[in-house]
Order: structure tokens, then sequence, then C-alpha cells
């Protein structure tokens, strides 16, 4: 396998990936090999003895009750069977970030990565804006931390979830967020709390200020004058004036220009954004995996396509700073 450049930021990692990338993943082939294998033994174990458990409630008690049951424990023995293939994944993919991540972050430059995301997110100021749903856990993973145009970020990939109570009264976890979080600094402090959410019309943008107290939704809102940017977004401070000085034209343009690019089919209508003191922060619901790399299935030397991907997210921290000081 040999790695192709195709775009400025890869420009140069060919060489790092021959030297430091390429001797790393060959050394954990055998690993992979040795995963997919317990990922399949273990599957076929928890499927295994759902149907054996299932066949004897069945034969034990003989009554339609019992069939049912059977049929419960068959499904909750597939359910675990993908849990632990699940799992053997996760850890996989573990290694191979270990076994990347620290090239790459190297390459491109005053950026720190941790896979487990130990020292989670500050997601406090997102939560008081209205920037958040209410959640009762969170779970966090790809922590990115540096760097770029002399301009600090903080990046981490997110899963928030509350408890629910169905008309049984029993609980469930229901996921309310999922995709990406960002920190940015800017380099003027914002003269007041300032949120950029969604526009749900004027019905539920009444109804979402009516349940925001004196926060997010429930801060007067701010006329921005720019028509597109309104058509998806509404705008909310402590202080409309301050806040509509403070904003540049431009960044309304670019802020929309880019949920347009990166938000999927969900488009700008993904994404949040607000200011507190120095800092920017974004929530962007993303649909499927940040950082993916690699698969229990494929061996480690066709995964060039994962690397390009991960390069490609690398571009999002960037393409948000580029349009924060004012490139298009």
């Amino acid at each position: 396998m040999q790695f192709t450049e195709r775009t400025a930021l890869e420009t140069g990692f060919a060489i790092v990936f021959e030297d430091t990338v390429k001797p790393r993943l060959t050394g954990i082939e055998a690993e992979r090999i040795e995963q997919l294998g317990n990922a399949r033994k273990f599957s076929l174990m928890a499927a295994g003895v759902g149907v054996v458990l299932a066949a004897l409630v069945a034969v034990i008690f003989r009554s339609d009750v019992s069939y049912f049951f059977s049929f419960a424990i068959i499904v909750m023995g597939i359910v675990a069977a993908f849990a632990i293939r699940k799992a053997i994944a996760r850890s996989w993919s573990g290694s191979v970030a270990a076994a990347v991540m620290p090239a790459i972050c190297n390459h491109v430059g005053d950026m720190s990565y941790d896979s487990s995301a130990s020292a989670g997110f500050p997601t406090s100021a997102m939560t008081q804006l209205g920037m958040l749903p209410h959640y009762d856990s969170a779970s966090f993973s790809d922590r990115l931390e540096g760097r770029y145009r002399d301009t600090g970020f903080l990046l981490v990939e997110a899963s928030l979830s509350k408890q629910t109570r169905n008309s049984d009264g029993k609980t469930k976890s229901q996921n309310v967020f999922r995709g990406l979080l960002f920190e940015i600094d800017v380099p003027v402090a914002s003269p007041t709390p300032f949120l950029i959410t969604r526009d749900y019309g004027a019905l539920g943008n009444s109804l979402g200020a009516m349940f925001s107290g004196s926060s997010g939704r429930g801060m007067p809102k701010v006329e921005l004058d720019n028509t597109a940017f309104e058509a998806v977004f509404e705008a909310h401070a402590e202080d409309p004036a301050a806040a509509r000085t403070f904003l540049p034209s431009i960044f309304l343009v670019n802020l929309l220009a880019f949920g347009e690019g990166v938000g999927g089919k969900i488009g700008a209508k993904g994404m949040k954004a607000g200011f507190v003191d120095r800092s920017l922060y974004l929530a962007l619901e993303r649909g499927g995996d940040f950082l993916k790399m690699g698969s229990l299935t494929t061996p480690v030397m066709e995964m060039e396509e994962d690397l390009h991907e991960i390069f490609e997210d690398l571009e999002l921290i960037r393409r948000i700073i580029d349009r924060l000081h004012g490139a298009t």
C-alpha cells in the first residue's frame, strides 16, 4: 500500500506514511486477525447460548407464554452478539488510532489527539446558551486540541442521552444529540452572550423561548438584516445591539456556507453556534463516526481511503477558523 497525497493538508505525508505509519500498521495486522476471530467466536457463543436457553424453555414449559419467552431469549442473544462484535470493533479502531494519529498530529502540527477524550469537553456554557438539549449522560471520544492561525481550538465527538419513562413506568435511555462539539478562541471577547440556533418558525420559536427562561431562546431576538441567514437561523443575545455590532456580515455568510457544506442531509439546520466571552461554540449534528479508522474485516494495508477521510475530518476545524478570519 502507498499513500497518494490529494490535498494541501496531506502534502508531505506520503513520506511520513512510509517511514512511520506503514510499519506500525504492519505490526498490528496480526492483532486485527486475532480480534476478528474473537468477534466471530464470542458473537456465535452469545447467539448460541440464546438459542439453547430458548429451546430449553420451550421444551420444559410447552405453552404459548413459554414460546414467547423463547423468542425473546433468542432476540436477546442476537443483540448480545452484535454488542460483543461492536465492542471488539471499537477496541480495534482504538488500536489503529494509536498507530496512526500521533504521526498525523505531528504532520499537521500544533495538535494533540485522545481517542477516549479522557479530559472531556466543557459543555456548561453551551448548555446555558441552549445549544444542547437536556441530557443525563454524555459520552465523548476523538478529542482534538491545538492551534491553527494562532487560534486555539478544542473538538470532540459527543453522544448525549437522557432517561425517559414510558406509560408502564419503565425508563430507557434516549439519544438526544450525536455529533461534534467545538470550542474555538476568538480574538475579541463577545460583549454579550449570543446564541445562533435553528429557526423553527413562529410557533416553534415561541415555544422554545417559553421554556428557556432568561437564557438561550429566552434572550431578546437579534435582527441581523441577512435574509439568507435568517431563513435558516434565529439569533438571540442578552444585548441585541451589542451583538449586531460584534458580528460582521461576512461571518454570517461564512457560517451559513459552512453549515450547508458539512451538515450533510440536515444541512445548516443541524448546526448551532454561540459566543461567550472569548469563545465561539459550535454544535454540529452529524451521522456516522468522526475519524473512523479501519475495519475488523479489512486488512490494514487497504485503509488508504480511511486515511484520506481522516484528513477530510481534520479540515473541518481549519475551514471554521478560516471563515472566522474572513476567508470564503
